[in-house]
């Protein structure tokens, strides 16, 4: 997840000129659909599960312009999203089980 983040920090994920619309979107395209492609054929754990959650959060932080010394619960991550526009689907609701 996070080296198909990496492609483009600077430009657009955590450029203070684009939109928060744009990169939650371009978020959603880009990363999410690289890091969870094939997952419907993944024996995944809980932890594993909450260590996606963990590290989709983190980017979702950093493009939002927080950094870990913020200390941003994952609810208030919420609620700015949402106050944006966009909504965060955690991993867990992405994933297919068989």
């Amino acid at each position: 997840m996070g080296s198909s983040y990496g492609i483009l920090p600077g430009r657009l994920f955590e450029n203070h000129y684009v939109r928060a619309k744009t990169k939650f979107r371009a978020f959603e395209a880009i990363v999410l659909s690289n890091a969870l492609y094939g997952s419907a054929t993944w024996n995944i754990s809980v932890r594993q599960i909450a260590r996606l959650e963990s590290k989709q959060f983190q980017l979702v932080r950093r493009m939002l312009g927080f950094t870990w010394k913020d200390f941003i619960s994952y609810e208030k991550l919420m609620q700015l999203a949402k106050a944006v526009g966009e909504k965060i689907v955690p991993i867990e609701g992405r994933i297919r089980f068989n």
